[in-house]
């Protein structure tokens, strides 16, 4: 399927199903949809619900917002209470069904409440052909509209007619919930979560303030440890091979400086309190002769030990 022919299919579509609200958690799938829905129906039919709760990062809140300002569509934030589910809180491997049972009923609510019978997820193809997929079970369950796994729309296709539509969110990483950065048995508390999130935060900055900034990077707890890993390191540091700063801070400390290629690489330990930490970094560079701009295949973990 050409992007053309998908973008006018989809818009088709959400013109069959009306009015709706859509569960809009500010990834690229659930973004096209509500642009399709506000190019179908127009603005005003559209409602744009975002479950607030402790596993959404406030940046992609923060995103989410902005992206439905931009559209003009109305956009509301129920929080929701997941946690309060035990079978979600035992971080089994069935946790995603609870948490969709959770929050889709509550989309669900928001939109009768506002006057809307219809609520359209963004499951796409490629979901759904995971045997394992508890979440979208759950979705079935309720009976939410999935138009972008109806049409076949893989998340190829939705990035290229996001593209086509000139969408801020086409080129964006896939960043599941803070729950998903758990392993799976260690319970999920709303401590927990927050951990996970000022350490990606705390990463984010430090590999921003060393001129090689992270878009896709996931911070892992693991129970005692957590590891990091991020794909997108300088053309710089990647040429250069050499080793990133090692240490062990400690709350109050100042990590010490190291370059990469002449760039200054440094943090506080602060950022990371109030845990002791140990950050690591390599780059490995596992294709010879990288031009500059060019992407080679490196990585970079941080953990963390709890006091």
């Amino acid at each position: 399927m050409d992007t053309e022919t998908a973008a006018a299919q989809l818009v088709a579509r959400l013109a069959e199903i009306g009015p709706l609200a859509v569960a809009f958690s500010g990834g690229v799938d659930s973004a096209l949809v509500l642009a399709a829905a506000v190019r179908a129906t127009g603005p005003g039919a559209v409602l744009a619900v975002t479950a607030d709760s402790a596993s959404l990062a406030t940046a992609e809140l923060t995103a989410a917002v902005a992206f439905a300002d931009h559209l003009g569509v109305r956009h509301l934030t129920p929080e929701t209470t997941e946690l309060d589910n035990p079978g979600y809180a035992a971080n089994g491997r069935d946790r995603c069904y609870f948490c969709k049972s959770t929050v889709l009923d509550t989309i669900t609510a928001v939109a009768a409440d506002n006057g809307l019978t219809a609520v359209a997820t963004g499951t796409n193809a490629d979901d759904a052909r995971d045997p394992f997929r508890p979440g979208i079970r759950a979705g079935d369950e309720i009976g939410v509209h999935t138009p972008l796994r109806d049409l076949a729309m893989t998340k190829a296709d939705v990035r290229a007619v996001s593209r086509l539509w000139g969408l801020s969110t086409w080129d964006k990483p896939a960043m599941p919930c803070l729950a998903s950065r758990v392993r799976y048995g260690l319970t999920i508390t709303p401590a927990r979560l927050a951990r996970v999130q000022r350490a990606e935060v705390a990463v984010r900055t430090w590999l921003a303030e060393a001129g090689t900034p992270a878009r896709d990077l996931r911070v892992r707890d693991l129970g005692d440890i957590g590891r990091s890993s991020s794909t997108r390191i300088s053309p710089a540091c990647r040429r250069s091979g050499r080793r990133w700063p090692s240490w062990s801070a400690r709350p109050g400390s100042r990590a010490p400086s190291s370059r990469c290629s002449g760039q200054g690489l440094s943090t506080t330990s602060e950022r990371l309190s109030p845990w002791s930490a140990t950050i690591k970094g390599n780059v490995h560079n596992r294709r010879k002769g990288v031009r500059s701009g060019q992407t080679a295949s490196s990585r970079l973990e941080v953990d963390w030990r709890t006091p």
